[in-house]
């Protein structure tokens, strides 16, 4: 066995090698990778994006079928305060 070899061998431990699958989305014609779920709460998932300059941003996804009218109130509520917050 080559110094390499014995330097890179697992010693009986086995390793797997795992390629997950990058999901792409697209918002206001920008790309973004998604890098994986940071969150969950009753009618949302917030999932960690990255743009092509590599910023890291969150984004909120939220299931309105569930909801009933108050809570989409509240969420176009928070959607109209985002835009005002936007620049």
């Amino acid at each position: 066995m080559s110094v390499l070899e014995t330097a890179t061998a697992t010693a009986g431990a086995s390793t797997t090698k795992t390629k997950r699958k990058r999901t792409h989305v697209i918002i206001n014609n920008k790309v973004f990778t998604q890098m994986g779920k940071i969150g969950k709460g009753g009618s949302s998932d917030v999932y960690r994006i990255m743009a092509e300059n590599y910023k890291i941003f969150a984004l909120k996804k939220v299931h309105l079928t569930d909801c009933d009218e108050s809570a989409v109130r509240g969420y176009k509520g928070e959607i109209d305060l985002l835009k005002r917050l936007e620049n």
